[in-house]
């Protein structure tokens, strides 16, 4: 395994299935801290994944968005990755840890299909 981000990793290497549930069960166990901790990512995607190819662990970063699980924060502003974002907070809705579950979810659609979320949407639109 390579060191960096996750994102750039699923861009030059093949994982093979064990490879990925064990990537997969690692970045999970690292949201399961943070959620124990009663914290919120807020900006959770493959990009502030990363990886240490020597200890083989998984490092979540990036928490200029965190925030206590408890506190809501009022604002008509988005702020982080579109394609990464849980459909209720582009609705306006507060950033819980069921976003960050639904981000989860995405993770495991990039490492099992090695794809970003809504590429092919928008591929699709450009060649229209």
């Amino acid at each position: 395994m390579h060191n960096g981000s996750l994102r750039s990793n699923l861009l030059i290497k093949k994982y093979n299935p064990f490879e990925k549930y064990k990537n997969l069960m690692q970045i999970a166990r690292a949201l399961l801290v943070l959620h124990n901790n009663n914290i919120v990512h807020g900006d959770f995607h493959s990009g502030n994944i990363l990886l240490d190819g020597m200890m083989d662990y998984h490092y979540i970063s990036d928490f200029g968005l965190s925030k206590p699980a408890n506190k809501t924060i009022n604002s008509n502003k988005i702020y982080g990755v579109i394609p990464y974002m849980a459909p209720e907070i582009l609705r306006g809705k507060p950033y819980t840890k069921a976003a960050d579950i639904y981000l989860l979810e995405l993770l495991c659609g990039n490492l099992h299909l090695v794809f970003l979320p809504f590429t092919i949407d928008l591929m699709i639109i450009t060649l229209l």
